[in-house]
């Protein structure tokens, strides 16, 4: 019961009212991020986040939580979020607009809040990327199974294709970060069992990953592993082992086929064109403006593209339709301007430097390789969202969690120096400290 006490260090806790808030929220916000992967019964889903988020706020209102807002993310999450505001009063869909920020914007950063207060400590940093896992090994193990087993599929069809609520090309988000996370754990896991484990995880999750067909997954598994990777050799063998696969399966077949590439180039020339127009704000946060004729005329900016994206020979009739770019490096200009752009390429260059940081001066390898995890979760998420859309719920929730977890470790970080300060002996002498990279022997309570 460790795992769900209250923190002792404040009289005022009572009444019991709140210690059970405080254990219903570590529940359901572990079994939100338990569910991301599954594109089923969302309504559950996202009972779990509004029960936890109202019990979090209240136990924040109330003074019975103190949540550190100094984190190195901070500062950066409300540029970007005070610069969205701004532009919602120029949004050609200003109700869209609203209810997209607060939906997407503002669930997403309050949940980075709940992640960093109720998983601060290494074990529960720990258990929170054992859930990723478990949760990604169990739908890509069952989806897999469904889909070329009962539905009886070829391996040229694509992994995924007619999925509810989880497109082909997005499902790669959680299959390659939860690969990502059973290759770190490898790192620290001694029991054979769960060793095991996490080698049939990633070997599932990678299947999973390679089986969408999709150029960002691949593109992505290529850049991450390379950055988390210890081991070149065994790099090297992985990503020729994916490329051979690809190639002596009838899988190449759909990668090399060049409609696939024209049809991603008509929204991007077309999102040039919307960005040319609305360079300063944007056209506003909301994803359905996008989609509608009346605020957004297609007749206005198809003339202005070239023709080769527009040509029948190149593309696909259908692709021939803007419903949101494909690109998040296109998608955030087209919805924030050119200034939202850039507070968001901050947001991910604070990231990458606290990560470096981290890193390089970690006072322990727990540290260190946990830096280096995240950076590798990070890049990607860019390389993968360079190439499709991450306004997606599931893709939302692991970006944050990404975010969150970085904190967690510079949070750490911090504990960990000030404990080393703290245990100094005079003579030059300290004293007894956790081993480098081993976990701490219990949960410490927070200090508020």
């Amino acid at each position: 019961m460790k795992f769900f006490s209250l923190e002792n260090t404040r009289p005022d806790i009572e009444p019991p009212v709140f210690e059970i808030m405080h254990r219903v929220i570590l529940v359901l916000i572990w079994l939100f991020i338990f569910h991301n992967p599954f594109p089923i019964v969302e309504s559950v889903k996202e009972i779990c986040y509004y029960t936890a988020a109202v019990f979090f706020l209240v136990l924040v209102v109330t003074g019975k939580i103190t949540v550190r807002f100094d984190t190195p993310l901070a500062l950066p999450f409300a540029l970007y979020t005070g610069w969205v505001l701004f532009g919602l009063f120029f949004a050609l869909d200003k109700p869209g607009s609203l209810h997209d920020f607060g939906a997407h914007l503002l669930k997403n950063i309050w949940l980075y809040y709940i992640l960093c207060y109720y998983f601060e400590s290494r074990e529960r940093l720990m258990a929170l990327g054992w859930t990723v896992i478990i949760a990604a090994f169990i739908f890509s193990t069952v989806s897999l199974t469904y889909f070329y087993g009962y539905l009886g599929h070829k391996i040229i069809t694509r992994f995924g294709t007619g999925f509810p609520r989880a497109q082909t090309n997005v499902i790669g988000f959680t299959t390659v970060f939860a690969s990502l996370l059973a290759y770190h754990y490898l790192r620290f896991e001694k029991d054979t069992r769960g060793r095991i484990f996490l080698v049939a995880a990633l070997v599932i999750t990678m299947a999973a990953s390679v089986l969408t067909q999709s150029r960002g997954t691949l593109l992505a598994i290529v850049v991450s592993f390379f950055l988390l990777s210890r081991h070149k050799i065994l790099y090297a063998a992985i990503v020729l082992s994916m490329i051979g696969f690809i190639l002596i399966s009838p899988m190449r077949q759909v990668i090399g086929d060049p409609k696939t590439y024209y049809s991603r180039l008509y929204p991007a020339f077309f999102s040039i064109e919307l960005i040319k127009d609305h360079p300063l704000t944007g056209t506003g946060y909301s994803l359905d403006a996008l989609k509608n004729h009346d605020l957004i005329d297609p007749q206005i900016y198809e003339p202005r593209l070239p023709a080769a994206v527009k040509d029948p020979k190149n593309i696909w009739p259908h692709s021939m339709v803007f419903i949101l770019p494909h690109s998040m490096l296109l998608n955030i200009p087209v919805r924030t301007g050119i200034p939202g752009l850039i507070l968001y390429g901050y947001i991910l260059f604070v990231f990458a430097k606290e990560s470096w940081r981290l890193y390089r001066k970690g006072s322990d390898t727990f540290i260190r390789s946990w830096a280096l995890f995240c950076l590798a979760a990070m890049s990607m998420h860019v390389t993968k969202g360079a190439f499709e859309p991450v306004d997606t719920a599931m893709v939302e929730v692991i970006l944050f969690s990404i975010f969150a977890m970085l904190t967690i470790t510079s949070c750490q970080e911090e504990s960990a120096a000030k404990d080393t300060a703290n245990t100094e002996i005079p003579g030059g002498r300290t004293s007894p400290a956790t081993a480098p990279g081993e976990l701490e022997p219990a949960l410490p309570d927070k200090q508020n």
